[in-house]
């Protein structure tokens, strides 16, 4: 990964595009304190499918918990804890 010093920053976006297109790594850099990446396509979809691997099995897991479920319906109108108390509540 590279990683550029503070004064870099201004670099050209383009150069450093085509540099993650040639050494194939991400490379990392400051922007008024927040730290960002540049990164290719592929790694962003492999890190997608990574987040959505790992969201279905806390979901799955969720669905393993004893109690009652809330309907999905019941959750998009009311908020997760709006939706607790009618549950409870019906």
């Amino acid at each position: 990964m590279v990683q550029l010093a503070e004064k870099e920053n201004k670099t050209d976006l383009i150069a450093l595009c085509e540099e993650v297109i040639q050494k194939g790594e991400p490379i990392t850099f400051q922007y008024q304190g927040k730290g960002l990446a540049i990164i290719s396509i592929e790694d962003f979809e492999y890190f997608e499918a990574l987040e959505d691997r790992r969201l279905s099995e806390l979901a799955d897991e969720a669905l393993k918990e004893p109690g009652e479920t809330i309907p999905y319906e019941t959750f998009r109108a009311y908020g997760i804890r709006t939706a607790s108390n009618v549950i409870r509540n019906s």
